[in-house]
């Protein structure tokens, strides 16, 4: 998905591709903390329910984010690439969301 939105952004010249790649060079050498840098460690935090919970949620939003940004882009080909894109994070929130359900199944 990054790709595709990475390429339709430098193709219709919606970025300039030397400030992006350095803007995902920074992000990719800092990288990401899902706890945050002050969240306390907790039984429940870093256990493999939590980060299945945690992605499924994060899925959902993904997939509310890409639709919304293709609505509101004004451009009927991001609108249409984004349509897609979301389609897919909605699979990806379907099948974390089973994996929650079966673990709960299994473990209440």
């Amino acid at each position: 998905h990054g790709i595709a939105m990475r390429d339709y952004l430098v193709v219709t010249r919606g970025v300039d591709p030397v400030k992006l790649e350095q803007a995902r060079m920074i992000h990719m050498t800092n990288g990401w903390d899902p706890q945050g840098k002050v969240a306390q460690q907790t039984e429940q935090t870093g256990t493999m329910l939590h980060s299945v919970a945690y992605v499924t949620f994060q899925e959902l939003a993904t997939r509310v984010s890409h639709r919304n940004t293709g609505k509101v882009c004004q451009d009927p080909i991001a609108d249409k690439m984004l349509q897609r894109i979301a389609a897919d994070e909605n699979l990806h929130m379907i099948f974390y969301r089973n994996i929650s359900a079966a673990g709960l199944d299994l473990v209440p």
